[in-house]
């Protein structure tokens, strides 16, 4: 048998639950941000319906990397956009028959299909980002935009957590980890 806890055990069982319940909340609106994904632009390593959940603070302190995935804020429309870093502040990006050239240098960068696509040198301003789409051939983004600036950027995507069955951190990156393991929307980009 259990002592009667009394009113001031309810108050104080149901005011930790809260508190706990409170703090959760905010870790995954403010820290952490969860989005649903709309498009094909970034398949196949993010689809259509899939949500994921971003890094909106650790982001603040360092930059981003090449490879890495990112939302930010479309200036044209306002959107939300998701897509892979491939080019960084002060670089010269270049696409030659869907070859990615960074300072004229061939770069790889896992998880990006550009087709047999091509575009001009173009130099990155500092503090400027240059976006590409996974499925280059089916993505709107810094080819038709622009770079986009650090401001614009929303969050990093950590992990893909819908569907259950394809839940998966995304490494430094951006590639999946093979760990397998209430939202907003992403557009990606129309279509």
């Amino acid at each position: 048998m259990v002592p009667h806890a009394g009113a001031k055990g309810i108050l104080k069982t149901v005011g930790t639950g809260t508190g706990s319940l409170l703090l959760a909340f905010l870790l995954i609106h403010v820290l952490f941000q969860p989005f649903r994904i709309e498009g094909r632009s970034m398949a196949p390593t993010l689809n259509n319906n899939d949500y994921v959940l971003l890094d909106r603070i650790l982001l603040r302190g360092g930059s981003l990397k090449r490879g890495e995935i990112a939302v930010f804020r479309d200036r044209g429309s306002g959107h939300y956009l998701v897509k892979r870093v491939a080019g960084l502040p002060g670089e010269t990006i270049e696409i030659k028959a869907g070859r990615l050239f960074i300072n004229g240098k061939a770069v790889s960068v896992a998880g990006l299909h550009l087709g047999d696509s091509n575009l001009s040198p173009i130099k990155i301003p500092s503090n400027e980002y240059f976006f590409i789409g996974d499925n280059g051939p089916c993505s709107r983004d810094s080819r038709s935009f622009g770079p986009v600036s650090r401001e614009q950027i929303y969050g990093r995507v950590l992990l893909r957590y819908l569907p259950l069955n394809k839940m998966v951190w995304l490494d430094r990156a951006g590639n999946t980890g093979g760990t397998t393991l209430m939202a907003g929307t992403v557009e990606e980009d129309g279509q």
